[in-house]
This record gives C-alpha cells, sequence and structure tokens, in this order.
C-alpha cells in the first residue's frame, strides 16, 4: 500500500494524495522543522532574567538582565523603578517583585527594546533621569 494523506477542505470536500517515499520524507521533515521551531519559540517566550550577577544553574541561558539588555544595573534599576512608581504610565520596565527580587520576563525585555528603538535609541528621552526630574515637578515620587 502507497502511504497517502487525506486532506478535508473547509468545503467538506475531501481529498486523498498518494506521496512517493521521496515527498513523505519531505513532508515530514518540513513538519519537524516547524514543530521544532514552534517549541523553541515557546521556551523562549517562558525566560526569566534577574538583576543579580551570577547565572541561576541548570537554566540553559544567561538569564541575568544586565547581559540580555546590555545595560547597566543602574540603569535597570531606573527603569524597574519607573515602571513601578508610575505603572508603566511613563515607560520604564514592566517586571514582578517576587521579595526583594525583580524579576523580568522575555515579553517584557522585547517590548522594552522595542520602546528604545522607538525612542532613537534613547534610554528615556533626553536623557535617563529626564523622567524622575519630571516626576519631581509633577509631586510624583522623587530620586531614591
Amino acid at each position: 500500500m502507497e502511504p497517502s494523506l487525506t486532506v478535508t477542505l473547509t468545503s467538506g470536500q475531501v481529498l486523498a494524495v498518494t506521496l512517493s517515499g521521496l515527498a513523505e520524507a519531505q513532508v515530514f521533515a518540513k513538519i519537524a522543522a516547524e514543530r521544532a521551531a514552534l517549541m523553541v519559540a515557546a521556551e523562549l517566550e517562558t525566560r526569566t532574567y534577574h538583576l543579580g550577577t551570577l547565572l541561576t544553574a541548570n537554566r540553559g541561558y544567561d538569564d541575568r538582565l544586565t547581559v540580555r539588555l546590555g545595560v547597566s544595573r543602574s540603569t535597570l534599576l531606573d527603569m524597574l523603578h519607573l515602571w513601578r512608581d508610575f505603572t508603566g504610565r511613563r515607560g520604564g520596565l514592566r517586571h514582578v517583585m517576587a521579595g526583594k527580587k525583580y524579576w523580568v520576563s522575555e515579553l517584557a525585555c522585547r517590548e522594552w527594546l522595542t520602546d528604545i528603538a522607538a525612542h532613537k535609541g534613547s534610554l528615556g528621552g533626553p536623557g535617563r533621569f529626564a523622567a524622575r526630574q519630571a516626576a519631581e515637578q509633577n509631586g510624583g515620587p522623587g530620586n531614591r
């Protein structure tokens, strides 16, 4: 019996397609490659990052936020505080606090990098402390 593939169209019509051994292998290889790509993308989206200086063991990736975003710890703290103090209304880096630790998701990193690109590479408009100065003038939280 030759390998065959049954395809049901949305109209309800059923097509029976017979594949050669080579065509079957190509179809299975393409399906496997697409499935592997989806699994890699799903794994990337579950990554989290922290402000520590040491890697977390057995993660399979560098989970330090300074390495992921390529900015200093002090700049990251400014961006984390900006998000916390204004609940994201004035920018900053979205995060979750667990105890005294900041945890940032891969999605939040991508959003922040997209915002940076949209603002032509600056970390907060005219300067990284500009948002803090504006907050002080508007009666918001000031520097710590």
